[in-house]
């Protein structure tokens, strides 16, 4: 075996292991992804992020919600309403009530999206400040029918409040659909007077959460007072379209335990304080096994896909490019040199002149072989 061919298998060797090399740290980086540690720390992260959001809802939101929600009960400081409604009065009696909702309404129309009063014998008050309680309202199916016909006859008030005449608000939720958050307050101190259903724009909490998150996805959901001891205790979560679904058998580590919706991967759900209401963060149900992201594994593919067209053009360019042109190069260097001693007598001078230009050229064809070889 020549020497070329010593160190072109030197060459082949040397990128051999270099492939192997790559090809053991793409695999090692792919499993820390694929890890549980990994996967923990993401959704530790992920939780944090939504802690701070939830925040931000509760403190812009809620706050503004809770104040509009005392201007309402309390009404105008100089004339405030202390008389409860009954569906059985004049519309005379209760329409300065509605003056002051009207006010808040359109000095919070970007926040509301619409308030409906309901007239329901409750023994207990609901408090603003309370939990979004499930208003049921099927044993007062009659004076709710009365309370939206008199209402509904009135044209200037029927423009900006509406009234759900269906007296059986649905079972597990009362989630409407132009809004994602519903806040319910009592109209009057008084237990026998009506409740008023705050929805708050969905758009309000969804520019709260794009300028926290920016592009991230997340998701919210509505639950019933019934089901908040399933979701804290990580049983149970709701679908967009407000079902209960089973969670996955499989543990994701730390007591949470994995949810699988219709379309959806949840990754992380936090409960904003005294509220019913949900935030949750989720991943496409097409990502790849444990949730790592499909542009990763893009990554990972398009770093070996290079690594091995590096290795073929290296392999390549050993094999029909460098050590034949090394090889005509060695050759010309030599006949040239048997020449000019052949001819050195006639026109020493001038051979002499051409007989350097070749030792230098093989000089450094030396030089070119010799890092290669320390390559």
């Amino acid at each position: 075996m020549s020497k070329y061919s010593k160190v072109y298998h030197k060459m082949l060797l040397s990128y051999s292991v270099l492939t192997v090399m790559m090809t053991l740290l793409i695999g090692a980086t792919a499993a820390f992804l694929f890890s549980d540690s990994y996967q923990r720390e993401m959704r530790r992260m992920d939780q944090q992020l939504m802690d701070q959001a939830a925040y931000n809802i509760q403190l812009e939101v809620f706050g503004r919600t809770l104040t509009l929600s005392n201007d309402l009960m309390l009404g105008s400081s100089s004339e405030p309403v202390s008389k409860p409604f009954s569906a059985k009065s004049e519309s005379t009696d209760y329409y300065h009530s509605y003056q002051q909702i009207f006010k808040v309404f359109s000095q919070n129309s970007d926040l509301i999206a619409d308030i409906s009063f309901y007239y329901a014998n409750r023994n207990v008050i609901v408090s603003a400040v309370q939990k979004i309680k499930y208003l049921d309202t099927r044993h007062d199916a009659d004076d709710i029918c009365a309370f939206a016909h008199e209402l509904k006859t009135n044209t200037e008030v029927s423009r900006w409040i509406s009234v759900d005449t269906n007296p059986g608000l649905r079972e597990n939720s009362i989630v409407q659909p132009d809004a994602c958050m519903l806040y319910v307050v009592p109209y009057y101190k008084n237990p026998s007077g009506g409740y008023l259903v705050i929805q708050v724009r969905k758009e309000m909490i969804q520019q709260i959460l794009d300028d926290f998150y920016g592009n991230r996805e997340t998701e919210f959901w509505l639950i019933s007072p019934e089901n908040e001891p399933m979701l804290q205790t990580g049983t149970t979560v709701w679908s967009e379209d407000k079902n209960p679904l089973i969670p996955l058998a499989d543990d994701l580590g730390n007591g949470e335990t994995a949810f699988q919706t219709y379309d959806s991967h949840v990754v992380a759900v936090k409960q904003i304080p005294d509220t019913g209401f949900c935030l949750v963060k989720w991943e496409d149900a097409g990502y790849f096994n444990a949730q790592l992201p499909q542009n990763t594994i893009l990554l990972l593919s398009a770093c070996a896909a290079a690594l091995l067209c590096g290795f073929i053009f290296a392999l390549f360019s050993s094999k029909y490019f460098y050590h034949p042109v090394q090889n005509l190069l060695q050759e010309a260097c030599a006949s040239l040199k048997e020449a000019s001693d052949r001819f050195s007598g006639e026109n020493s001078s001038e051979f002499s002149r051409i007989s350097s230009l070749i030792n230098h050229a093989a000089e450094e064809l030396d030089i070119m072989k010799q890092k290669q070889k320390e390559n």
